[in-house]
């Protein structure tokens, strides 16, 4: 459940706050409460997926390096004997 990964992560940040801005004291009662009444747990402000950060990454490499090659998706890297 992608709720659970946000409070996760807001827990690992220790930036899990109530509505007031306070630090919510019981977290494993504030995230059921949320479930409970909402139906879903919101993604927190600043969070980034494994699969965002995955596609900022390659974006960034494109940017620094010129194009990836393709053997680069293919192959999880760049390995010139594999793409030759």
């Amino acid at each position: 459940m992608q709720g659970l990964t946000f409070a996760e992560w807001e827990l690992d940040r220790q930036c899990m706050k109530d509505a007031k801005g306070n630090a919510v004291a019981a977290p494993l009662n504030w995230v059921f409460s949320i479930l409970a009444t909402q139906g879903y747990y919101p993604r927190p402000s600043g969070y980034v997926s494994p699969v965002e950060q995955a596609e900022r990454d390659r974006e960034m490499a494109q940017t620094k390096d010129g194009p990836l090659p393709y053997c680069f998706a293919v192959h999880k890297g760049h390995d010139k004997e594999k793409c030759l």
